[in-house]
C-alpha cells in the first residue's frame, strides 16, 4: 500500500457517529461522516492523487454479514464520497471472499491472521490505480489484506483511506 491515512480521531462525537451507523442501523448518517474524507482528500498529497485514481473501492463485507447488517458502512461512506469528489465507485472489484471474525478486541497479530488471504480482487484493478476506503483504521490490517489481494490482481497502486483512527494508533502511514 502506496499511503494509508484516516481523516480523523476515533473519539467523541465522530465515534458516536461511526458506532450508530455501523452496529445502529443509522445508515444515513453515511453522508454528513464522508465529509470528514473529502476534508482529508482536499490536502496534500491526497488531492495531487486525484487525477491518477481510476477509482474507489469500499472494503467488501462478506456476504454474510452484508445479509445481517443489511448494508455496508464503508461502501455508504465510499458512494458519498464518490458523488462529492467526481471519482467512480467500484463495489465489485475486490470481494471478502472469506468471512472473519470481527476486529474488535483482537490484537495487531490476530487481527492480520483474521483478514489474510479474506480478499480477492478482480481482474478489473488490472493496470489501475485505485483508493481503498474504509471506517475505521486499527492497526491497518484490513486495508493492508485489500491492498494486497489488488495488487496481487494487476492493480498499478493502492491507497487507503479510513474515516477514523483511535488515538493511540498511528494516524497516517507511509510506505
Amino acid at each position: 500500500m502506496h499511503l494509508i491515512r484516516a481523516a480523523a480521531r476515533h473519539a467523541g462525537p465522530l465515534r458516536q457517529g461511526i458506532h450508530h451507523l455501523k452496529y445502529e442501523n443509522r445508515p444515513e448518517l453515511a453522508p454528513l461522516l464522508a465529509r470528514y474524507l473529502v476534508a482529508t482528500f482536499a490536502q496534500s498529497p491526497w488531492y495531487e492523487l486525484h487525477s491518477t485514481l481510476d477509482g474507489v473501492v469500499p472494503v467488501p463485507l462478506h456476504r454474510d454479514h452484508l445479509a445481517v447488517r443489511g448494508y455496508n458502512q464503508a461502501e455508504l461512506l465510499a458512494a458519498a464520497f464518490c458523488q462529492q469528489v467526481k471519482i467512480p465507485l467500484y463495489i465489485d472489484w475486490i470481494e471478502r471472499e472469506r468471512s472473519t471474525r470481527s476486529q474488535v478486541g483482537l490484537n495487531a497479530e490476530e487481527r492480520q491472521l483474521n483478514v489474510d488471504n479474506a480478499f480477492v480482487a478482480h481482474h478489473q484493478v488490472e493496470n489501475k490505480v485505485i483508493l481503498v476506503i474504509d471506517d475505521v483504521y486499527t492497526t491497518g490490517a484490513t486495508l493492508r489484506a485489500c491492498a494486497a489481494a489488488a495488487l496481487a490482481a494487476g492493480a498499478t497502486a493502492v491507497y487507503g483511506l479510513a474515516l477514523a483512527a483511535p488515538v493511540h494508533e498511528h494516524f497516517n502511514e507511509n510506505s
